[in-house]
């Protein structure tokens, strides 16, 4: 703190001294994005899955009792879930097994490096991904 005297007043002049570099500031905060996005994106996988796992193919039900995924339906259901959250996405896949048994949803979102790039010479995005698994199952 530095003390100027003018007119018989005292000023105080502040400053601020931040132990840490720019460059480390800034990554706490693209680390927090990271990690809240994780989160996010985490939340979005697991319940585009458990959507997506309603998707029975009710034909084969009603022929033979056996609880199967209908592939369609069930992307169908996963992509309505993924759509309805509104989150920025930059690729959202759904996996039905082929023997209809179980649907697995992959979502990718980015975090802008921003200032971080200048310092690592690297500025593309960092990419997060989630993945999600759900099975069909007839509740009593």
């Amino acid at each position: 703190m530095k003390v100027s005297r003018t007119d018989n007043r005292q000023h105080h002049i502040y400053r601020h001294k931040d132990p840490s570099p720019v460059n480390v500031r800034h990554f706490n905060v693209v680390s927090r994005n990271y990690r809240a996005l994780q989160r996010e994106l985490a939340s979005v996988a697991e319940s585009a899955a458990i959507a997506a796992a309603s998707g029975i193919d009710e034909v084969q039900y009603r022929t033979d009792g056996s609880v199967v995924l209908d592939a369609r339906i069930a992307r169908d259901l996963a992509l309505s879930s993924i759509d309805f959250r509104e989150v920025d996405l930059t690729e959202a896949l759904v996996d039905v097994s082929p023997d209809g048994s179980q649907v697995t949803v992959f979502v990718e979102g980015e975090v802008p490096v921003g200032l971080m790039g200048v310092f690592v010479n690297d500025s593309s995005p960092l990419r997060v991904r989630a993945e999600a698994t759900a099975f069909p199952r007839l509740v009593p």
